[in-house]
């Protein structure tokens, strides 16, 4: 498989051969992600060995790395920091949460731990200032309540902000973040359990009910 970059204003794409023949799925990799330099990208999956590692490509040279991430990480999604010399990734393990890692290094920092019991983070995104980075957090409470939440953390400060709740018993998901507007505002989409079509909400970051 391979990555390919295609210039905005036309011009020659460029193909990057993905350093893994290893997939668990056919729809991976599923989190590819640009540094904020747009310089470079990056995106987790297993490596040739069946261990989980996160990989990144710097345009300039064409060159990839492989970091290698430890423990269970099936469900990992990651984002990247504006010159691609760290990366955020989610861990659904017995301590929830997001962690930010150096590439060069390997020190690292949670910028979110987890409350939910059995949670599940998916689906980073950053805002277009680099500032608050969104994510879909799923838990249960054990019996037949799932509880789904699109959340804005504050990679500096931890400031965490709960943007849109939904609580329901089990079933499919209803949340999906669709991506940051160039205003700093959420595309959600809310799927209607009755077979209705979607609804598409804008949410602010700085607080509001949602806007269809």
């Amino acid at each position: 498989r391979y990555v390919v970059v295609m210039p905005a204003d036309g011009g020659q794409a460029r193909e990057f051969l993905i350093p893994t023949t290893t997939w668990e799925r056919s729809d991976l990799p599923h989190d590819l992600r640009w540094f904020g330099d747009g310089r470079g990208i990056g995106f987790s999956g297993a490596d040739n060995r069946g261990g989980w590692a996160v990989f990144r490509l710097l345009l300039e040279t064409g060159d990839w790395d492989a970091i290698p991430l430890a423990g269970g990480f099936l469900l990992t999604r990651t984002e990247w920091n504006t010159d691609g010399s760290a990366f955020y990734v989610s861990q659904s393990s017995a301590n929830p949460g997001i962690v930010e890692r150096a590439v060069n290094g390997g020190t690292e920092r949670f910028v979110y731990r987890s409350t939910k019991r059995r949670s599940s983070l998916q689906a980073l995104q950053f805002s277009p200032d680099r500032k608050w980075l969104a994510f879909w957090e799923g838990s249960s409470d054990g019996g037949n309540k799932a509880t789904e939440q699109i959340l804005a953390v504050d990679v500096k400060t931890g400031e965490t902000r709960t943007l849109i709740e939904e609580v329901q018993a089990g079933g499919p998901r209803i949340l999906r973040l669709q991506s940051w507007t160039p205003s700093g505002d959420l595309l959600i989409e809310r799927v209607k359990s009755t077979g209705a079509a979607s609804e598409i909400l804008l949410v602010s970051v700085k607080g509001g009910a949602p806007r269809p």
